[in-house]
């Protein structure tokens, strides 16, 4: 009876044990079907997430292509129309860059009527790209300058000119008719006068090569329109004050 009996426990045993392995293996596929799921789970949450982020960037970058497109037609028409030039006149109204006749335009500048006869100038100074447009009136005519450094987007430059009684103030109409001297790279400019012997002023101005516009530097003036040119406001340099950042 004991041998029988003890062979008996052996296979109650065995059975045991062969339960036991096959429940610790159902748990480990569940552990292991959970954290594949888990796994998954992260890893689409986690392109969803970088989905949206590069949506905002390829957003933007079809956005700025056609921006970018539009920048290179308008170098290759400037290109074509400067063909190296540094300092050239237009009068022919289809040859202007467009963006320059719509800022013109906003400026109520009528500069079309008096073309052929007041070639719109353009210069490269100072690091800039300049286009000094005639504009004419019904009882005179007068200058503006726009800068074309970004040929999208023209600005139109101002000039430091007297405020009376005293000081100074700005106008984007220049005091005069500009002469640009190309030894100095020192744009001059006269008022003028219908009426004789009427005092006159002349404007000294230098192009900043930074952010700011022309800077007044000399302001002369001619009494009763004849004779020398008086000295009556020189611009000294600031070596006690320091430039600002």
């Amino acid at each position: 009876m004991k041998p029988r009996r003890a062979a008996d426990e052996t296979r109650q045993a065995e059975a045991g044990a062969r339960l036991a392995a096959k429940k610790f293996e159902r748990s480990s596929r569940v552990v292991v079907d959970c954290s594949m799921r888990s796994i998954i789970t992260a890893l689409s949450r986690l392109s969803s997430v970088g989905l949206l982020l590069l949506m905002p960037v390829a957003t933007g970058v079809a956005q700025t292509r056609p921006e970018a497109d539009a920048s290179r037609d308008l170098r290759r028409k400037w290109n074509v129309l400067a063909q190296g030039r540094t300092d050239f006149e237009v009068s022919e109204l289809t040859q202007l860059p467009t963006s320059l006749s719509v800022a013109a335009g906003r400026s109520h500048c009528r500069y079309k009527e008096g073309l052929e006869i007041a070639p719109v100038r353009f210069l490269h100074t100072a690091s800039r790209r300049l286009a000094i447009v005639t504009c004419w009136g019904p009882l005179k005519s007068f200058q503006r300058v726009f800068d074309l450094s970004d040929l999208r987007r023209p600005i139109e430059l101002q000039f430091p000119i007297p405020a009376y009684p005293e000081g100074f103030s700005t106008s984007t109409v220049a005091p005069g008719f500009l002469n640009w001297e190309t030894g100095t790279g020192l744009f001059r400019t006269e008022t003028t006068s219908d009426v004789a012997y009427s005092s006159r002023a002349r404007f000294t101005y230098r192009l900043d090569d930074g952010d700011h516009g022309f800077v007044l530097v000399r302001l002369e003036v001619q009494r009763d329109g004849v004779g020398p040119w008086m000295t009556i406001w020189d611009a000294s340099r600031w070596s006690t004050l320091g430039k600002p950042n």
